[in-house]
């Protein structure tokens, strides 16, 4: 990502078993148990994501932009066993009785753990197509948010169809730097990339002009933006200056 820090396929697969056996076995945690994270983008949503297609546990990203009530909302109603949580929203989940892990510590238990000597072998745990893997919730403009369980199944399937239509394979590279409460931050294109082998870069959230730095320096093949996004960047005078004839 854009701070400098870097995973390898192997070290996310490292950290998948490693998080697996730190929530399942060292906090209790069970198959169909919620993990809820309010943070920005980051690395660690990566093994998150992992961990969680090995153990069946379910991701719920919450949206860091709400206000405290929203947020105690969507957390009584999605009821997390764990709840992670970047230092700069702690202001937002005050007085909260979840069991909670900082994200600096689970930073740091990622940096110490990614290149594991031995790998952890984790219990099978069967975990059918229909299961959810993610929560996510709908921007409320009606009413209360709702949570929409996405599945295993249609991960699986979004990331073939993207994949086939936008042609994703080991050669794709990525500026990614959609929310990670939005369906589109990850299927359009984490999890397809992670599912073909491509390059990505994490950008903690989006900023017209290190995007389009980003974009330029890591040689980027495709790029999700909406038209909003798109405009900021084509504003700038940097634009008009950006070579995209790698």
């Amino acid at each position: 990502n854009e701070t400098g820090r870097t995973l390898t396929f192997a070290q996310i697969n490292n950290l998948g078993n490693y998080l697996g056996q730190l929530f399942c076995q060292d906090y209790g945690l069970k198959q169909g148990d919620r993990v809820a994270i309010l943070a920005e983008n980051c690395l660690e949503y990566l093994a998150l994501f992992t961990m969680a297609q090995k153990t069946g546990l379910i991701l719920v990203p919450l949206n860091y932009r709400l206000a405290t009530a929203e947020i105690d909302y969507l957390v009584d109603n999605c009821q997390p066993d764990l709840l992670i949580v970047e230092e700069k929203y702690l202001d937002k989940i005050t007085g909260r009785k979840e069991k909670q892990l900082p994200l600096a510590k689970l930073t740091a238990l990622c940096n110490s753990h990614k290149n594991h000597a031995t790998p952890i072998k984790l219990p099978t745990v069967k975990i059918a197509e229909d299961d959810p893997i993610f929560i996510l919730y709908t921007s409320g403009t009606t009413g209360f948010p709702k949570g929409v369980c996405y599945s295993h199944k249609m991960l699986f399937w979004n990331s073939i169809n993207t994949a086939m239509s936008l042609i994703i394979n080991t050669e794709s590279r990525t500026v990614n730097c959609m929310p990670p409460f939005h369906t589109g931050g990850w299927n359009v294109l984490t999890t397809p990339f992670l599912h073909h082998g491509g390059y990505t870069c994490f950008l903690k959230k989006f900023d017209p002009e290190a995007t389009l730095r980003l974009i330029e320096k890591e040689k980027t093949t495709i790029f999700m933006g909406v038209p909003t996004m798109l405009k900021m960047m084509a504003a700038l005078p940097a634009f008009q200056q950006a070579n995209f004839s790698y």
